[in-house]
């Protein structure tokens, strides 16, 4: 297994005047793994991968991404992840095909061949012709699970990726995830609400609540944990 870390943060801390979405938050994610990041809803688990891709600016602390600082040099690193991000949003009036190029464009020109091939990865090759707008939840959300795969990152980011799919669609998004990590050397950062979901695809896991870490280790030891675990959220939800 490898040991260098894909993410580390150190007392990441980001407030939205005076609300605190993520505080003091400290981990480390190991290359080579599914890790798991689980809270439930309004835990800060958005607002985090939010900075760690630049989008929003730290209050406080810092992180680095493939060893690249958040503030001062992530451009190298984002060349290198693919990631998505709440709900997917593309040209409702393009193809999914058609999106899937223009975020090629973006992207670096991505060519033609690459785009059919992320759609057959996703399940959508025979859909990749339907208008955005038509598709269900499940299809935009596979549809944002190509666009993350164009560039073949090294390090993908996924933001509750198996919302809206139906259970065949989760089995297909878990085995491939795990053949990315197991079978290509890939390392997966996967952000979810739902315990049974890291349960079954991830090695470690962080678990945040009001943007406090609550608990971190590998999935196998904070399940021996659950009772306790579950006894602090719940002490924390009646504050």
């Amino acid at each position: 297994m490898h040991t260098e870390a894909v993410i580390r943060t150190w007392e990441l801390t980001k407030r939205f005047g005076k609300t605190t979405a993520v505080d003091e938050l400290t981990m480390e994610v190991p290359r080579g793994e599914v890790f798991g990041f689980l809270g439930p809803n309004g835990a800060g688990k958005t607002t985090t991968i939010a900075m760690l891709l630049g989008l929003v600016h730290p209050t406080a602390g810092g992180a680095e991404v493939l060893g690249c600082d958040i503030r001062k040099n992530l451009g190298p690193a984002l060349r290198r992840t693919g990631a998505t991000i709440e709900s997917p949003a593309f040209y409702p009036y393009l193809s999914g095909r058609d999106n899937l190029r223009v975020v090629g464009l973006c992207t670096g020109g991505v060519g033609p061949r690459r785009v059919d091939e992320v759609l057959e990865r996703v399940g959508l090759a025979g859909r990749g012709g339907d208008l955005f707008r038509v598709y269900s939840m499940g299809m935009k959300q596979r549809l944002a699970l190509a666009a993350a795969l164009l560039n073949e990152p090294e390090f993908l980011i996924l933001d509750e990726p198996t919302n809206g799919l139906d259970p065949a669609g989760i089995q297909e998004t878990r085995a491939m995830l795990r053949h990315m990590v197991d079978e290509q050397g890939k390392s997966v950062f996967l952000s979810s609400h739902q315990l049974h979901e890291v349960q079954q695809v991830c090695d470690r896991v962080v678990i945040i609540d009001r943007g406090h870490v609550i608990a971190q280790g590998r999935v196998d030891e904070l399940l021996r944990q659950r009772e306790a675990i579950e006894v602090e959220l719940t002490e924390r939800e009646v504050e």
